[in-house]
């Protein structure tokens, strides 16, 4: 057979590999995320976001970035900075957003 060293550092070994299959076994880890619904509240689809009341502000102060252009907005919510673009000449205002209840809050 093997020498003593040979079978004492087998069975440390062991030992040591045991152990750590008995702690990640024991371990839990619990993580929590608040989906976005439940961060921002029920009537997500309702809600005026502060970025799209500045950007409506700031086509409005710039229209001639927009005057006569086709504007794509993305993640446009109820369209706030969509409606500015338009308002501010666009010739063509396309709105999208993942999620179609604020789409048709939009319309």
């Amino acid at each position: 057979g093997a020498s003593p060293q040979a079978e004492e550092l087998a069975a440390e070994a062991t030992e040591a590999l045991a152990a750590e299959a008995a702690a990640e076994a024991t371990a839990t880890v619990s993580l929590r995320t608040l989906s976005r619904r439940a961060a921002f509240g029920a009537e997500i689809e309702c809600k005026v976001w502060p970025a799209s009341v500045l950007l409506a502000r700031w086509l409005w102060q710039h229209p001639w970035l927009v005057r006569g252009r086709s504007v794509l907005e993305l993640g446009a919510g109820v369209g706030l900075a969509g409606l500015g673009a338009a308002k501010c000449g666009a010739a063509r205002v396309a709105l999208t957003d993942i999620n179609r209840k604020a789409l048709q809050q939009a319309r």
